[in-house]
């Protein structure tokens, strides 16, 4: 058998593929313009097909994406935490809400609302050295806000991870199962809160307009909310079950804690890291 130097890794094979990086042998026919459009149109199809098959479980047998991919199944599915990456250049590319972002007035009289001075008072501190009002620095900070707010969704998967560690540390599963985990509940709530839910508000405001209750908007709004709540509480009940093998009140008890948790990453500590990020770069 015709044996080859890796050009990736220098390493001396047999076959196709190297065996120390994975990398293809390429011979002058796959230099041709029909192999490249024939490649390209295989990546494509491939990952389509993959992208939507995880997309589809992860919604409809929650759980069962981490547990496979902590057992070792993981060429069936696309990596989880791919999975969120995609979900947020998506987000990046066709933004149909503002996100979790806030505008800089609202984070200040949040920020004093739950006692956090010291971070209100460093934005004070802020528009002082750069000889600027108040008024200004909200300006900036809303000019922005808004593209490091997508990017750094990513620090949510991690303070997640912590949160299923503290609620599950009897379990004594390695931070990385809980990391996987994190990373299939966060990709719901970004697929669900930024898609799902918008197109949803949007059917509801355009039916309420229709049919003349626009005082129903509102309420109708705040309905929709309340079944997404109950939905991310119902899927995180079924994951419990599945990947930390709970029984139903068990894991039903864990889910509502975890939603109040999850609150806390997302709606506490995602946001005062963004502001603090973003006031360190004006």
């Amino acid at each position: 058998m015709i044996q080859h130097n890796c050009k990736n890794c220098v390493n001396l094979f047999s076959g196709k593929f190297c065996n120390n990086c994975g990398q293809k042998v390429y011979a002058e026919k796959d230099k041709s313009v029909r192999h490249f459009f024939d490649e390209t149109f295989h990546f494509f199809t491939h990952l389509d097909n993959k992208f939507l098959r995880t997309l589809y479980l992860i919604f409809r047998r929650p759980g069962h994406l981490s547990l496979s991919y902590c057992d070792g199944i993981r060429n069936r599915y696309y990596k989880p935490l791919s999975l969120f990456f995609i979900g947020v250049i998506l987000y990046l590319l066709f933004p149909f809400l503002p996100g979790l972002n806030l505008a800089f007035l609202s984070n200040m009289v949040n920020f004093k609302a739950q006692g956090m001075t010291l971070i209100s008072d460093m934005a004070i501190n802020k528009a002082a050295a750069k000889s600027i009002s108040l008024k200004q620095l909200a300006e900036i900070y809303d000019s922005r806000s808004a593209n490091y707010a997508k990017v750094l969704l990513l620090v949510i998967i991690p303070f997640t991870a912590i949160a299923l560690k503290l609620l599950f540390f009897r379990k004594r599963r390695y931070y990385f199962d809980h990391l996987i985990l994190a990373t299939e509940a966060s990709s719901v709530t970004l697929y669900l809160i930024f898609f799902i839910l918008p197109f949803i508000l949007f059917i509801n405001g355009q039916v309420f307009r229709i049919l003349n209750l626009k005082d129903a908007v509102r309420s109708g709004d705040l309905v929709t909310m309340n079944v997404i709540a109950l939905f991310l509480l119902i899927w995180s009940t079924a994951a419990f079950i599945k990947f930390y093998k709970l029984s139903f009140l068990h894991a039903f008890l864990k889910g509502i804690l975890f939603l109040f948790l999850h609150y806390i990453v997302i709606y506490i500590i995602y946001r005062l890291i963004l502001f603090l990020i973003v006031l360190l770069f004006i």
